[in-house]
């Protein structure tokens, strides 16, 4: 596996790559079933995921040069059970303050259903629950970035917006719900909450509260803090296949990149919020369409440009 990443990773260096050095390990094994409409399954099996730790991360940062790194994506850490609630803020707050922390959720599991006789439908936590989520609730005041879809928010908020109805009416109250849920995220101290909606494109709020932004990366852009916007999809070519893998990884990596560079070489002008969601959702656009997902070299700066 690390010999064919080596040849298709153009990107990767694989000199961080963690072996085990117990033969009993097993490599975690994700089998993605994509369905003529574009869509994905999953199913998942840890392995030795399930025994993976902090410890077993941080022992390695010496040998890696963690003050010129930019910013870490972190994933799922509801398939890391070692990885969750104290844990994982220890690991994303030992990382170096100018680095931008980005965390990227899959495998939330849906809430338990309510005690008998009881409604939970369109009831939103608090985000006093939200703080004592057992997975995230201590890490999320050492989060720049995260990034979650529709169903991932309905799980850990309870809104509810993939029922309302496609109209005027109906999509003000989407944007209405999509805040309430956001605004959890950003009281609990995340400075951008990014949430992927499909062919609708993406929602995204930013941390109004000045004493938690200052709490973040050095490297957010200034420009971002108390903005939201919604913009929709990247059009696809007409008739083009698609393969929905990896679109939510893609769209993560798209604006923690704009993120970074802060404006755009192309046009000389400050990467404003709905130019980094507008380039996210191509940079998602690109990966989903067969016909380019597999390309070694993409022209970042062409992207930035018609992303203005």
């Amino acid at each position: 596996l690390v010999s064919l990443l080596q040849k298709t990773g153009p990107n990767v260096d694989t000199q961080y790559i963690i072996e085990p050095k117990s033969s009993q390990c097993r490599t975690a094994l994700a089998v993605l079933p994509i369905y003529t409409d574009g869509r994905r399954g999953c199913l998942f099996d840890a392995a030795s995921n399930v025994d993976y730790s902090i410890k077993d991360i941080t022992k390695h940062f010496p040998s890696i040069p963690t003050q010129n790194v930019g910013a870490m994506i972190f994933g799922y850490p509801h398939l890391l059970p070692q990885m969750q609630g104290p844990n994982l803020a220890d690991l994303l707050s030992s990382l170096p303050q100018k680095t931008i922390v980005a965390l990227d959720l899959n495998g939330v599991p849906p809430p338990p259903p309510p005690p008998a006789g009881e409604d939970n439908n369109n009831k939103m936590r608090t985000v006093e629950e939200l703080q004592n989520d057992s997975v995230l609730g201590a890490a999320l005041p050492h989060i720049d970035i995260l990034h979650l879809n529709e169903e991932e928010l309905h799980h850990l908020t309870g809104c509810e917006i993939t029922t309302i109805m496609s109209s005027d009416s109906g999509e003000n109250k989407k944007m209405e719900m999509l805040k309430a849920a956001t605004s959890l995220f950003l009281s609990c101290g995340v400075a951008i909450v990014a949430v992927t909606l499909g062919k609708q494109g993406c929602y995204i709020a930013c941390q109004e509260d000045d004493s938690k932004w200052s709490k973040s990366s050095p490297n957010l852009p200034s420009s971002w803090k108390n903005t939201t916007i919604q913009v929709p999809s990247t059009k696809l070519p007409p008739n083009a296949n698609i393969n929905a893998n990896g679109a939510g990884d893609a769209f993560t990596s798209g604006l923690v990149l704009s993120a970074l560079l802060r404006s755009s070489t192309t046009t000389n002008t400050t990467l404003t919020l709905k130019a980094a969601a507008q380039f996210a959702c191509s940079i998602a656009a690109h990966h989903v369409n067969t016909e380019t997902r597999d390309w070694t070299e993409l022209d970042i700066h062409t992207l930035l440009g018609s992303s203005m």
